[in-house]
């Protein structure tokens, strides 16, 4: 073992208790696989979504549910569960708030690709 250290190779004890090379040091068994390099992956440029399209699908979504509780109205206060309509309602009017500010950010940065194509100098 002192000569391992000395070479730089570490071990570790296995379960019956016996000492072995690390399978990541200089002399493992895995050394070999170590120097084995992976392909390559060219960088990803990253998806360009401004969620105008999410938000609008999901609060349609809301509007169809609340209209669909709606017909069970009665049903829904029998055993309950009114505040699924309620829930429906909610969901489909922050869903309008959530399309109003994605669709501001939206245009907000087509504004500034616009400004820094016309004035490619200049730090927006």
């Amino acid at each position: 073992m002192r000569r391992q250290r000395e070479r730089g190779e570490e071990s570790h004890t296995t379960q019956s208790g016996r000492r072995r090379r690390a399978p990541d040091s200089p002399g493992g068994r895995g050394a070999t696989l170590a120097r084995v390099s992976s392909p390559q992956v060219p960088p990803q440029k990253p998806l360009d979504v401004d969620g105008v399209q999410s938000v609008l699908i999901g609060t349609v979504l809301w509007v169809v549910a609340f209209f669909v509780l709606l017909f069970f109205r009665d049903d829904l206060a029998e055993s309950g569960r009114t505040w699924w309509l309620w829930t429906a309602l909610a969901g489909a009017g922050l869903g309008l708030i959530g399309f109003e500010y994605t669709r501001r950010r939206r245009d907000a940065i087509a504004r500034v690709r616009r400004y820094q194509e016309e004035h490619p100098g200049d730090a927006a």
